[in-house]
């Protein structure tokens, strides 16, 4: 924490009220440094005239969690009685937050009987209680409003409450008279008309596109977006919200929405997109959702959700080079940026459908082969975005299942895999890998990946484990396994799963009490395993049928402890072929106990 901001926080301490962001944004990681609130709190008590230094400290606290400290240091300040009554709402609401209602409505008295100059005062608990208990909120509002003890920016959540329920003539005279006495203020007809749809539609929230439910509901709503608009009240997310409604109500033209919406607001991230999220792109409508993601992309003021749809449209409209030149251009502004050609790779196989009155063969291998070559080119230009080198993994699989061809030389000799520098986006992919490889009998490529990558990605684990699980045991070759397992061990990169794994593999050769010794030592060796005496029930259930034995086994990890729900699950389901009884018992039992 640098001195400065220290400094300027014990300055704000004797100041003249401060902006609440302050207390949010810079302030707030003070809160962590016990030694310089203590510091603080030892300044405050050593004003001698009345101050708010106390309670500003509390304040803050409040926010950053430390709530216990806070409720104190509010209490010395209204026993000193050195503050205001905005102080005194700050203390109002945090006892509202803890529960401690009583008190809270006294404070309340209190402020309104001291300082008659206090605004919101009664609004601030009917903020606080207006889901649960929305008409005692509601008479709350009200006679703060009466009064005139209300400040614009309250008038609005006030009207919010009156839209919920149904008072919508008074909500929209309250919101004018709100506008009325501040410049400032914005979307309060917006906010009435998303109290009256239920909630406001979010673009991250469509999948499939507006129902017509929705829109008739949008229709409704609209002319209370025009008052905002009309009067310039709306911002600047919200101006791109009403005209992408204004579009799916009226039709309007895709250059007509662009240029009302260069008119009514700044032009912020997303202001066109936006609209092409909601209207056009969810409708499959490419040729004007690419018109409205060009306005942004140009600026280049578009988020990476909306420049994937982009992509996306391009790649549907069949205009995949402008597409390719979107990503090369994005890749020379970005250097964070990932999964370009992944997105037109995804969108290539989307569109495969209209291509079904084609052989199966020539769609496979049209679409899958480019496919597979734009997922290249994102790994190659060290690009991949975490969806990338399943996608690959996936796709190679299914092409070579469908052509016999041995894509994955491809990946081995092509792809720089243990070069990539953004773990999180390609670690899942190389677990993948190296399992699609030891299924298919390519021993000697999952073994270089795993060379390859081990010494770079200290993150990965079991991938050792993993090719001895599913190419040597596979085939019975218990003691290549064996060494596998050790070398993730010797690594220090095993995990518990892998444990049990190995713990357990002699009863694939039929050793179940080899099995249980291996058990029986590794719990004596981790205290933390659990689910093991589970794992090799179910394997030796699998392979004898011998569900007696196979529950003794079970029950060890509930006898030892070692059992976590799905071991009591299993238990269950067991039982249930011995006898459905017996599985009650077991059930009944749990419940119980509270197991389950």
């Amino acid at each position: 924490m640098t001195d400065s901001v220290k400094a300027a926080f014990i300055h704000t301490l004797t100041e003249p009220e401060i902006a609440p962001q302050r207390y949010q944004n810079e302030f707030l990681p003070l809160a962590n440094d016990t030694e310089f609130i203590e510091g603080c709190i030892q300044k405050a008590a050593e004003i001698s005239e009345p101050n708010e230094a106390l309670a500003r400290i509390a304040y803050l606290l409040f926010l950053a969690g430390f709530e216990d400290r806070a409720m104190q240091l509010w209490e010395q300040a209204v026993e000193r009685q050195t503050i205001d009554w905005w102080q005194y709402s700050r203390y109002m609401l945090a006892l509202m937050q803890k529960g401690w209602y009583v008190r809270a409505i006294e404070l309340m008295y209190h402020i309104l009987d001291h300082y008659p100059q206090a605004k919101n005062t009664r609004s601030y608990i009917a903020t606080a209680i207006e889901k649960q208990s929305p008409q005692q909120a509601l008479a709350l509002y009200r006679e703060d409003f009466d009064e005139g003890r209300m400040t614009p920016g309250m008038m609005l959540n006030f009207a919010c409450c009156l839209a919920g329920n149904d008072e919508l003539a008074l909500a929209r005279q309250i919101v004018r008279k709100a506008y009325s006495q501040s410049e400032n203020l914005r979307d309060g007809m917006f906010r009435i008309a998303c109290i009256l749809i239920d909630k406001q539609i979010q673009l991250d929230e469509l999948i499939q596109p507006i129902s017509d439910k929705q829109v008739k509901l949008i229709k409704k709503i609209l002319p209370l977006l025009c008052e905002d608009a009309d009067l310039g009240r709306l911002s600047p997310q919200n101006a791109s919200l009403f005209l992408a409604y204004s579009a799916l109500v009226d039709g309007i033209p895709v250059q007509n929405l662009i240029a009302e919406r260069q008119k009514m607001a700044p032009l912020v991230t997303d202001a066109c997109s936006i609209i092409a999220n909601i209207a056009y792109f969810p409708r499959h409508h490419w040729q004007e959702a690419v018109q409205l993601y060009a306005v942004d992309y140009q600026r280049h003021q578009i988020s990476p959700s909306s420049l994937s749809k982009y992509l996306y449209s391009l790649t549907f409209l069949n205009d995949i080079p402008q597409a390719e030149a979107v990503v090369e251009e994005t890749c020379r502004r970005d250097p964070d940026f990932t999964g370009g050609y992944t997105t037109i790779a995804e969108a290539i196989l989307d569109r495969r459908c209209i291509l079904e009155s084609q052989p199966a063969t020539y769609v496979y291998t049209t679409h899958f082969r480019r496919a597979i070559e734009y997922l290249e080119k994102d790994i190659r230009l060290g690009r991949p975005s975490p969806a990338t080198l399943p996608k690959m993994v996936d796709l190679i699989n299914r092409y070579q299942h469908l052509t016999g061809d041995s894509c994955y030389q491809i990946l081995l000799k092509d792809l720089p895999v243990s070069s990539f520098d953004k773990p999180d986006q390609v670690l899942p992919g190389i677990e993948d890998i190296v399992r699609e490889l030891a299924q298919q009998g390519k021993l000697h490529q999952a073994l270089k990946i795993v060379e390859e990558t081990y010494p770079r990605h200290p993150e990965l684990r079991g991938l050792y484990s993993s090719i001895a699980w599913h190419f040597h045991l596979s085939r019975f070759q218990f003691d290549e396994a064996s060494q596998l397992f050790a070398k993730d061990r010797e690594f220090g990169r095993s995990t518990p799963f892998w444990e049990i794994i190995e713990a357990i593999t002699p009863v694939i050769a039929g050793d179940v009490e080899h099995a249980v010794d291996n058990v029986s030592r590794l719990y004596n060796e981790n205290p933390s395993q659990t689910d093991a005496y589970s794992f090799l029930a179910l394997a030796h259930w699998q392979k004898t049928h011998d569900t007696e034995h196979a529950l003794a086994l079970l029950q060890r990890d509930l006898e030892l402890g070692r059992a976590t729900e799905e071991t009591k699950k299993r238990l269950i389901a067991l039982s249930g072929f011995h006898s459905a009884d017996r599985a009650r018992s077991w059930l009944q039992r749990f419940t119980e106990e509270g197991l389950l």
